[in-house]
């Protein structure tokens, strides 16, 4: 609703505040919506003043990224905001490259919300983490083998450290 809607449901307690604008673009959430919609991290974070996060809830995987050396905590729910593909993000564990989307190359098409921690393996006893995302550095792809997606994953891990 509108300023005039608000207040006659809450006379008392509406306060109206100036319009935040960054370089003559007024902060609005549809706008805020559109650029995470295309994968602006960078304009959404500047209209924010901080970068977009989520909080997920720890659940338990398959097991997939353990066996090929990348384990990872897995997170619910995934977010909607933005689109599948591969982010850096950080944590409150440190940096981290999360996979956002399915997983074709082990033909699994549930949408995974899956954080992998770049210098320590996920700690037990993890309820919760917020992940703060900072750029989109690809998207999702089927790779031909489970070698070819290790590969993929330690350049995703290489272009997330220069975030440190």
């Amino acid at each position: 609703g509108d300023v005039a809607l608000l207040r006659k449901f809450l006379p008392d307690r509406v306060t109206v505040v100036d319009q935040k604008t960054v370089a003559d673009i007024p902060a609005r959430a549809t706008l805020i919506r559109q650029l995470l919609a295309g994968a602006d991290l960078a304009g959404a974070a500047a209209l924010l003043g901080r970068p977009y996060a989520v909080r997920g809830h720890c659940c338990p995987g398959d097991g997939i990224g353990k066996a090929i050396g990348s384990p990872t905590l897995n997170l619910e729910p995934a977010p909607t905001a933005i689109p599948d593909g591969i982010y850096a993000v950080r944590t409150g564990l440190g940096l981290a490259a999360v996979h956002l989307g399915p997983r074709p190359t082990l033909d699994r098409t549930e949408r995974r919300f899956e954080v992998h921690l770049l210098d320590a393996p996920p700690p037990d006893g993890v309820d919760a983490l917020e992940v703060s995302f900072l750029e989109k550095l690809r998207e999702i792809k089927r790779f031909d083998s489970r070698d070819e997606l290790r590969a993929a994953i330690a350049e995703d891990v290489a272009k997330t450290r220069t975030f440190a």
